[in-house]
């Protein structure tokens, strides 16, 4: 993810078996065949919550106005005060997306807000490197949520920050659960606000505009929570 956009980058996980899941790899491929033409069911009226996180948009200084009204006794060695430093406006706490309740169900809808709370994730994890959420989300095979990750990382070490980015999921259509694991595959219609990289000067480093796109994640319900066994994503 060179340019920091998830939508703009496809990103394609190969599901490989493993010790916990020995048949997830015939899942991946039922689902690659159910994308293609199987049935799906339409959840509509979803809102993802804290998808607008704030302090997405870099904050501009403020200036601190200087006084012009002139001494009114002259003196004789009168020097012209150093200006103080301009005070700088910091950014707001990146606010943390709050978990929908609907992930507490199993089914179609549990499995339609999962997908939409872990995209929301992305800009958060971006901006603040905390894994806590992504990490306890991200299945251990999971190479685009691994990558996600590592951009996050790279970022930070490099001392830059990440602005805006937030993504936003406008519709929802969930495919049939496969029977095997009880899996579901999310398509979804996004969106993702404007971000940029900046460097600790404040120096534009990239810069992204708005762009809408799909995005496809593979979620299934384990252990009493959902985690994301793969997640890839294109622009329109």
């Amino acid at each position: 993810m060179t340019d920091h956009n998830v939508v703009s980058v496809v990103h394609n996980d190969g599901i490989r078996p493993n010790s916990r899941h020995p048949r997830l790899y015939g899942l991946a491929q039922d689902w690659r065949r159910q994308a293609s033409g199987g049935g799906r069911m339409r959840v509509r009226g979803w809102k993802l919550v804290g998808a607008i996180v704030v302090g997405t948009t870099m904050l501009t200084a403020c200036t601190a106005a200087s006084d012009a009204t002139p001494s009114p006794t002259p003196t004789a060695a009168a020097t012209s005060p150093e200006p103080s430093p301009s005070p700088t406006a910091s950014e707001p706490p990146v606010a943390k997306p709050e978990r929908p309740a609907e992930m507490d169900r199993t089914d179609e809808v549990g499995a339609a807000a999962a997908a939409e709370y872990f995209l929301s994730l992305y800009a958060y994890v971006m901006q603040t490197g905390d894994f806590a959420e992504w990490d306890a989300m991200s299945w251990e095979t999971c190479g685009s949520c691994a990558r996600v990750r590592e951009s996050a990382t790279a970022i930070a070490a490099a001392g830059d920050r990440y602005l805006g980015g937030a993504i936003i999921a406008t519709r929802a259509d969930v495919l049939e659960k496969d029977e095997l694991i009880g899996g579901y595959p999310v398509d979804l219609t996004i969106r993702q606000e404007p971000s940029k990289r900046v460097n600790a000067n404040g120096d534009v480093l990239s810069d992204n505009p708005a762009i809408g796109g799909s995005a496809r994640v593979d979620a299934l319900f384990e252990s009493g929570r959902w985690v994301v066994l793969a997640f890839s994503s294109e622009a329109n």
